[in-house]
């Protein structure tokens, strides 16, 4: 197929009248004056072609059920002039929107050669809305059908003859300069005499195009190369070749021969194992294959396209040892195939499985005048028309044509009467021949019998020395018996032993995961526990603080009728306790802070058990993943103590803090008491607080006046150096936590890095799943959903990391 191929089909009469069409309806939707004029000139012209044109109101749709149906269109039944036909309906608009996909235009040149090993094209044509192929009926059905319809049990002879005749018929596609793209059991169809044609020719495109090639076809017949096509630079030449083609034939070999396909699984589940190296095709020991069968299989279906058998042509494949008694030339004629079907009627369509068409509305199509608005989808099939003259009607002068027949049947009469003679004189000159044959035949045959005799010797020879071969093989076969038997039970004794081995690790896997749940209940508790503590320290230093505005309140009395050292007392004390309610609060925040961590942590626990156990689904080696959990679950349990532990810590420290901050106050309270009674204390704190409860005991008499200043300036230097004491302890807890902090960010910005890679990778799935099918499944809402928490498990830890800093 060439582009004079292509420029003579654009040329013919077809093709020119789908331009004016194209031109006219386009032309109706301006005003110029120019183009009006082409209009009025033409419109009469085309009302007449248009009534005379080959349409879907020329066919009887004999089933108005839909044989096949796939993405661009459905296959039926129909009746055109006692003859029966395949139609394919195609719809443009969805092919207009899938042109990197299909190909109709290069569908309807390949059908146009009428090929042995293709249906044959009758006519194709065109409406506002659909495109219509009259093709060639095969009443057989197809393979996959027949593969069904047999429960998938082949003979290795019979999947033999049609993976021959469908080498063939892929030769001849690739002869031409395309590639079919979706071979599969579904499209090789069986005719009337059992042999095959390849059909459904919607995704060939030329072996040389320059447009970027994308995956195609059937996930589980589709090649490594094609599915790695998204995303391939063009200008480094196709993503794949014809080869692809041949990685299909090696798929439906397999599936004749195995019954099923050499990847299965959904279609994300097939592709992961086309695209890993490591993964390769596998046969099963169970079903007798032979050796050459293996062999053209593991070349056929060889990962690399530059290793695959056909890479430099068909006739690779067709001189192995696989095909070594098939007679390439002939085998339509001279072999007789597996399967030939039974037909009754022309019509008979019991080898097709019959769906129903709900949007069926082939009968009602839309006059000239109401397909003005659609008329631009014509322009990308310009040429699509073609009429064979079978379907042309007849011409008047019939009587005419027929005399002219009868002569020319006349003479061919006469041209093989003397034919006839030449092969009579042929006769008897061979006749001669033989005569002189059978003398020389007599002389053979005395030496034949000379050569018997010799025979019947040697043949007793060989009889004795078979007789002692027959001993030695009886006992190797009983040695290979007993070895069998061996291996029986080993085989036994090993599948017990893998059996126990699973059950001992499910039992681990159930007590471990109660233990971790058990530990989490009881940390879960402990937390409660610890929210409980908390309030009730909010209530006492709530109590606190209303006791501590009370004693202001006598203080600021006090204060008024006190001299210049009661005022300077009180200014350093309320600026103390200030202070310290500043750091209560802020401890009380940074345990609930702590708190708020700890239940992230508890969710991220159970997000990464639901992660787990999507991600047991994909493995395959149950124990590994099983011993991993544990260990994460472990390391994660850890975790979690040492958090609780620090919560305990700081717990204990603002309790601490609470005890040093009551002693102060009783210190005031007994100061208050002094400066109310004039009485005095008998010995001096020195910053220590733990003395204050005693202090009320020793009390003795009254001071004096200047006693009272001497006792009120040591106390306050005591609570400034206790003041500068608990900061400097302040600032060294402060030196302490950055190198905890600093390992608490690592993990987060670890656990950020790997739910990011986990969203890309899941992404990239669900583009090559959008482009490969259309249409959406539970899988694909199972992927959102897996997206959906990597992200909020995402922002949980970005905001964790803030509370870090």
């Amino acid at each position: 197929m060439n582009d004079t191929f292509l420029q003579h089909q654009l040329s013919q009469e077809n093709a020119l009248t789908d331009a004016l069409f194209a031109l006219y309806h386009s032309s109706k939707h301006h005003t110029t004056e120019n183009i009006q004029r082409f209009i009025d000139l033409y419109e009469p012209i085309c009302h007449s072609l248009y009534n005379n044109r080959l349409s879907i109101k020329n066919f009887e749709f004999i089933h108005k059920d839909v044989f096949a149906k796939g993405a661009f269109g459905k296959v039926t039944i129909v009746r055109h002039k006692d003859q029966i036909y395949a139609m394919k309906i195609l719809n443009k608009s969805y092919l207009i929107s899938q042109m990197d996909r299909s190909s109709p235009m290069d569908e309807r040149i390949v059908l146009a050669k009428n090929d042995e090993w293709i249906p044959k094209l009758y006519a194709s044509f065109q409406d506002s809305q659909y495109l219509y192929l009259v093709m060639e009926y095969a009443p057989g059905g197809d393979l996959q059908g027949l593969m069904e319809r047999r429960n998938f049990k082949f003979t290795e002879e019979e999947a033999k003859f049609y993976i021959a005749e469908l080498v063939l018929a892929v030769e001849r596609i690739h002869q031409w300069g395309y590639m079919h793209r979706d071979i599969k059991p579904g499209n090789i169809l069986i005719d009337r005499h059992g042999h095959i044609k390849l059909g459904d020719l919607g995704s060939c495109i030329p072996i040389n195009t320059k447009y970027p090639l994308l995956m195609v076809g059937t996930m589980s017949y589709v090649s490594p190369e094609m599915c790695s096509s998204e995303g391939f630079d063009s200008s480094l030449g196709p993503a794949y070749g014809p080869e692809s083609d041949w990685w299909s034939v090696g798929v439906v070999l397999y599936e004749l021969l195995y019954g099923v396909p050499p990847f299965t699984g959904k279609d994300i589940q097939i592709q992961i194992k086309l695209m890993d190296p490591k993964v390769n095709v596998q046969f099963d020991d169970s079903i007798q294959v032979s050796s050459e069968a293996k062999d053209l299989l593991s070349k056929l279906l060889h990962k690399s396209d530059k290793c695959r058998l056909g890479h430099n042509g068909a006739e690779e494949i067709k001189s192995h040892p696989f095909f070594k008694d098939v007679q390439w030339q002939s085998i339509r004629t001279s072999t007789i195939p597996p399967f030939v079907p039974p037909i009754s009627a022309l019509d008979d369509v019991t080898f097709f499985s019959v769906t129903n068409d709900d949007d069926d509305d082939d009968d009602e199509k839309e006059d000239e005048e109401e397909e003005d608005s659609l008329r631009d989808k014509d322009f990308p099939f310009i040429g699509y028309t073609y009429v064979d003259k079978l379907l042309e009607e007849p011409p008047r002068e019939v009587e005419y044509e027929q005399k002219v027949e009868h002569q020319q049947n006349g003479d061919h009469l006469e041209d093989c009467t003397r034919q006839m003679n030449d092969l009579k004189q042929q006769v008897s000159i061979l006749q001669d021949k033989n005569k002189k044959l059978s003398t020389k035949c007599e002389a053979n045959v005395c030496k034949m019998d000379a050569l018997n005799e010799h025979i019947a010797y040697l043949e007793q020879k060989l009889t004795a020395h078979q007789e002692e071969s027959l001993k030695d093989t009886k006992k190797h076969l009983e040695r290979i018996k007993a070895l069998e038997d061996e291996l029986s039970a080993r085989e036994k004794e090993s599948h017990r032993m893998m059996t126990k081995y699973k059950q001992t690790l499910e039992r681990e896997y159930q007590q471990n995961s109660q233990a971790i749940t058990q530990k989490l209940d009881d940390h879960m508790q402990h937390l409660r526990m610890m929210e409980s503590e908390n309030l009730k320290l909010k209530s006492e230093n709530d109590a606190q603080k209303a006791r501590i505005v009370a004693l202001e309140k006598e203080l600021m009395a006090a204060a008024t009728h006190g001299e210049e050292a009661h005022a300077q007392l009180e200014e350093r004390y309320n600026a103390k306790l200030k202070t310290q309610e500043q750091e209560y609060q802020a401890n009380v925040q940074r345990l609930h802070l702590e708190l708020n961590s700890l239940q992230q942590k508890l969710q991220e626990v159970q997000q990464e058990n639901q992660s787990r156990s999507r991600q047991d689904e994909l493995s395959s080696n149950k124990s590994k993943i099983l011993s991993a959990m544990w260990q994460r679950d472990r390391d994660h349990l850890h975790n979690v103590q040492q958090t609780l532990a620090d919560t305990e810590s700081s717990l204990a420290a603002t309790k601490r803090e609470v005890a040093r901050l009551k002693k102060e106050i009783k210190y005031y309270q007994l100061n208050s008491l002094h400066k109310e009674k004039k009485l005095h204390f008998p010995m001096e704190i020195n910053g220590d607080v733990s003395v204050i409860p005693n202090l009320i005991d020793n009390i003795k008499a009254p001071m004096t006046r200047r006693r009272k200043r001497i006792d009120l300036s040591a106390s306050l230097s005591n609570l400034s150096s206790l003041a500068s004491r608990n900061i400097s302890s302040d600032h060294k807890m402060n030196s302490i936590r950055p190198s905890v902090n600093d390992k608490q960010v690592k993990e987060i910005e670890s656990q950020i890095r790997i739910e990011k890679e986990f969203i890309a990778s899941t992404q990239r799935a669900l583009t090559a799943r959008a482009r490969l099918s259309r249409v959406k499944t539970e899988f694909d809402q199972e992927l959102h959903e897996s997206i959906a928490k990597s992200n909020a498990k995402i922002l949980n830890l970005q905001e964790k990391l803030k509370q870090v800093h």
